[in-house]
């Protein structure tokens, strides 16, 4: 391959809705903060001249419900050509909740690889988001021998552990968020992973060391970056903008203080214990109104099955409490009217709250505190190194309904909030610039590439008394492997990069063989990893076979009806094996 003349990055994220311009956040709840921070944080590292290109690879789709920008493969984010979106293809063309991918997420890989392989020159490092492109980068980072960089976002133990806490039931975690196959994915992610982004000295204490793989040592603290362009101070213009009207016709008193609160409808957010401290708060009624902005909504019955329970919960909440003429919910705001609706808060003299019940970080913290808004936040995650650089507001219990209601009064009322206007603007200056964030990214970056930092590794006693212990203590010891039970009776301890389906792709690349001509046949827990992806897989019906149950629904998997040989022919006439497949090319 040539050589790249400069810095090339590859970022993953897969999930949600991704695009150059107009992201449409909070349409789901899937599209939040980390799509905006993956865009930017691409077309910040396009503007440094020691970067070459910078690549963002997301999923395709082709669905019509959705713009057609999200089935473009390839979409410029400058005018230079270095930073791109590229799309791949991923579980079909319809949209899918990132709860829903994890079966998709082989055949996503294969085809990144393949992509990857048809261009002129590797990235130098490749850097994931969220727990499903961890677990995509990690493989990729084996294949291709690249350096992985992870940043989870938020992460799954700590989501179990507060989603407990508000009383949702753990079956229900399980069955709503397949909180097990996302926990599993970021601890393979941590095991591969050379380096771990995090926005805050907060994360890295409290939860990534939740994690049986994590390694203080390999962690970084890089908060993000705020576009200071599109959020900045009011000028008084906002009162009279289309948004401002469309909000006014929610409230009885529109001229009193917002407290304005801007989130996805997701569970986590906490919308209702917001309303619920407002509602039971009548010195909060008459101090101010309540303004909600959750995503876009046409028909709350068309949405996901999570972003239609909040926003129900919300109506019921708001009428339980007869909020009306109180509190504003607009259907409707474009990406451009974000930062006008903070400016419109600051106008009114308001405060901006977010009551998530855990924060990775809390980018529209910074965005409201440049735009001359104090603040109220979560106690939990980004919002304390927030407040503490910028002091300009409160930490608050987000389960504590009268915890929130006294911060949020002592903001509206306090003598000082002049004083916490302007350190929340400077503060968001001196400390979260996307400058900064890139050139303190690069310098980790280029002493990844030259392995001027060796990666610190760990020393810890191996015991083996059982399968979950023996995971814990490799994932510990820093030790990449696969461990799989198989045949009801082994044990099998191999390297990741030595796994059957590691082995299989090995060699498909070196015969020219395309996967989707290669039938692949197992029957026990070792054989997973090589039936998942873009190969045809048969699981024959040994006695074993169970062992691959969790196969069941992918598409180029058959499970046949008789065992060994005679269901590998099955298959072979279920595929139509030979009229369907040709010859490697010579």
């Amino acid at each position: 391959m040539e050589q790249v003349p400069g810095i090339y990055i590859l970022l993953i994220s897969i999930h949600g809705l991704i695009r150059g311009q107009n992201l449409e956040l909070g349409c789901n709840a899937d599209t939040g903060g980390q799509t905006k921070y993956v865009v930017e944080l691409a077309r910040a590292l396009g503007q440094c001249p020691e970067v070459a290109r910078v690549d963002l690879m997301t999923r395709l789709i082709a669905d019509p419900a959705y713009a057609e920008e999200y089935a473009q493969e390839i979409e410029p984010l400058d005018t230079a050509g270095k930073v791109r979106i590229v799309r791949i293809e991923c579980g079909g063309t319809e949209y899918i909740a990132k709860e829903q991918l994890w079966d998709y997420l082989d055949y996503f890989a294969d085809n990144a690889l393949v992509y990857l392989k048809q261009q002129p020159y590797l990235p130098h490092v490749l850097h994931s988001h969220y727990a499903d492109a961890g677990y995509v980068g990690a493989l990729l980072s084996h294949q291709l021998s690249i350096p992985l960089i992870y940043t989870g976002h938020s992460l799954g133990r700590s989501k179990r552990k507060h989603l407990l806490a508000s009383g949702v039931k753990a079956e229900a975690i399980e069955t709503r968020y397949k909180m097990s196959r996302r926990i599993e994915a970021e601890e393979y992610a941590l095991s591969v992973a050379e380096r771990v982004i995090t926005s805050t000295r907060q994360e890295i204490n409290e939860q990534y060391g939740l994690y049986d793989y994590s390694q203080v040592e390999k962690m970084f603290v890089i908060p993000p970056g705020v576009d200071l362009e599109k959020f900045s101070p009011a000028t008084g213009d906002e009162l009279h903008s289309p948004i401002a009207q469309d909000i006014q016709r929610f409230l009885r008193d529109p001229n009193k203080p917002l407290i304005l609160a801007l989130l996805r409808p997701d569970p986590r957010k906490n919308i209702s214990t917001l309303i619920e401290a407002f509602g039971e708060s009548k010195d909060l009624q008459v101090a101010a109104n309540l303004l909600i902005v959750a995503g876009n909504r046409d028909n709350i019955h068309e949405l996901d099955s999570t972003a239609e329970e909040v926003l129900t919960d919300l109506l019921i909440t708001v009428d339980l409490y007869d909020l009306y003429g109180k509190i504003a919910y607009p259907k409707h705001h474009s990406a451009e009217e974000v930062g006008l609706i903070y400016r419109l808060a600051a106008c009114l003299g308001g405060v901006f709250i977010n009551p998530a019940l855990t924060e990775p970080f809390g980018l529209t913290l910074l965005e409201a505190a440049a735009s001359g808004l104090p603040i109220v936040a979560t106690e939990d995650g980004g919002p304390i190194d927030i407040i503490h650089n910028c002091n300009n507001g409160y930490l608050v219990n987000p389960l504590d309904k009268a915890d929130i209601a006294e911060k949020l009064l002592s903001l509206l009322n306090t003598k000082e909030r002049t004083t916490l206007v302007e350190n929340g603007i400077k503060g968001v200056k001196l400390h979260y610039s996307w400058q900064a964030h890139a050139q303190t990214y690069l310098q980790l970056v280029s002493s990844l590439i030259s392995r001027s930092e060796p990666l610190i590794r760990l020393s810890l006693p191996r015991t083996a008394p059982s399968l979950e212990e023996v995971k814990q203590r490799l994932q510990q010891n820093e030790q990449a492997v696969n461990v799989v039970f198989s045949f009801g009776q082994y044990l099998d301890i191999i390297p990741t990069r030595a796994s059957k389906g590691l082995a299989l792709r090995w060699y498909a690349e070196q015969w020219d063989v395309p996967l989707e001509h290669i039938l692949v046949a197992g029957g026990s827990g070792a054989d997973e990893d090589m039936l998942r992806g873009n190969t045809l897989g048969v699981v024959v019906a040994n006695r074993h076979h169970e062992e691959l149950s969790d196969l069941i629904d992918l598409k180029d998997v058959y499970f046949a009806s008789r065992p060994y040989a005679a269901g590998i022919l099955e298959a072979i006439q279920h595929y139509d094996f030979f009229n369907t497949c040709t010859a490697p090319r010579q």
